[in-house]
């Protein structure tokens, strides 16, 4: 274990994670992006949803990409830097689109793509860095995601304001591309970590990550506690606005005060994991989020918002630490670029799933209200049932090197 100065220095590197995350938490702002496409361009609530849901898809599906780059070309430069021009430009080109929901797609799907690529090696490098406590560093590499809305969705109500919809994009795509590449060139697995590393055949180390019994039951976990926790964040502007009566101005800042938790989840919950193990996290996790829904369902009133949003934010930051932390423990440390990637296919899913069942659901019933039995049953039957029933008996205890 790594002591003085040294052992703080070290600490940098999960900070460069940090700022990468920090960049990919705009999506969460995405809220603010939407009500603005809605009443701009006069389109549906799921279709304004549609470029949040496919940046989100292409980030949780492709993002195993970057780790195959990295193993292909034996270095965590490759993916980085492609995904930083990616993600930079993707945002850029979103500016300059007018009242065309598929162009402006597009554009998202690039930068979730580049967001992948980059995000990919976060993690690996963050716990390269700091081995012995693979939860605090995953936890603060994780944070900017959840910190991010307090200064995203704030500036972004300000540049639409001052500048107008299309140039406010543009200011904040050109800045996260200076600032992507920037973090870009500086981050790097540790090469004494680096060393240990054996790259044999790409296909037979994927093969034998998806043919693990206890890595698809933490997949099906992390997607149950995502689902709620994606759309909701998707829609969370439109949610207070409709359900609870809150202001719509108002609604920004509750977003930027919501990700102060959303972010300071994602320490805390490394230190659970790392203290009381998995099966502890998952089952708070699960338990306050089915709080929080039954709360929201029966007292719709902006406190009982206001307190449920903080719940299932903060459950967002939770369950973006302690399932890819399990994951390294399942699983061979080494090969971590390519298993944590393999595990945000879940993510994916789960935002592909949440996103789709909000908007759908409040198309058809003209209130959101109706998401919400609908994300407890998920939550108690796709991730506490499961987590006890058949985690607590098959994997709790396994810790297998595939």
């Amino acid at each position: 274990m790594a002591t003085g100065a040294a052992g703080r220095r070290r600490w940098i590197y999960p900070a460069l994670c940090f700022v990468i995350t920090f960049l990919g938490g705009t999506l969460y702002s995405y809220s603010i992006v939407g009500y603005e496409i809605q009443r701009l361009w006069g389109v549906s609530a799921a279709e304004a949803g549609i470029p949040y849901l496919a940046a989100l898809g292409v980030y949780g599906y492709l993002m195993v990409l970057g780790g195959v780059l990295e193993r292909r070309f034996g270095s965590e430069k490759v993916p980085l830097y492609l995904g930083a021009l990616m993600f930079g430009l993707g945002f850029t080109s979103s500016s300059f689109v007018d009242r065309n929901v598929a162009l402006f797609t597009a554009s998202y799907l690039i930068a979730g793509l580049g967001l992948a690529l980059m995000d990919s090696m976060t993690l690996p490098i963050a716990t390269s860095w700091v081995p012995d406590r693979p939860g605090l560093a995953v936890g603060v590499a994780r944070t900017g995601f959840g910190i991010a809305p307090l200064v995203v969705a704030p500036l972004l109500e300000h540049l639409f304001k001052a500048y107008g919809f299309n140039a406010g994009l543009r200011i904040v795509g050109v800045a996260y591309l200076v600032v992507a590449l920037a973090v870009a060139s500086l981050a790097k697995v540790n090469p004494n970590s680096r060393e240990k590393l054996v790259h044999g055949d790409v296909g037979r180390e994927l093969l034998a990550v998806l043919s693990a019994k206890c890595f698809w039951l933490v997949w099906l976990l992390y997607s149950a506690g995502l689902f709620t926790s994606l759309a909701y964040v998707g829609y969370a502007k439109q949610i207070g606005v409709e359900l609870a009566s809150v202001d719509a101005e108002l609604m920004s800042y509750l977003i930027a005060a919501f990700s102060i938790f959303n972010g300071a989840s994602r320490v805390i919950s490394g230190r659970i994991t790392d203290a009381k193990g998995f099966l502890f996290a998952a089952t708070l996790n699960y338990a306050l989020t089915s709080c929080a829904l039954t709360a929201l369902w029966l007292y719709p009133t902006p406190a009982v918002f206001a307190v449920s949003s903080i719940i299932i934010y903060a459950n967002l930051g939770g369950w973006l630490v302690i399932a890819p932390a399990e994951v390294r423990s399942l699983m061979s440390p080494e090969k971590y670029a390519l298993t944590w990637p393999l595990l945000m296919t879940g993510y994916a899913s789960a935002a592909f799933a949440g996103t789709a069942v909000a908007g759908i659901l409040r198309d058809v019933h003209g209130s959101f209200e109706a998401l919400l039995p609908v994300a407890l049953s998920v939550t108690l039957t796709l991730g506490l049932l499961p987590l006890h029933s058949v985690y607590r008996r098959t994997c709790k205890s396994h810790r297998s090197r595939y």
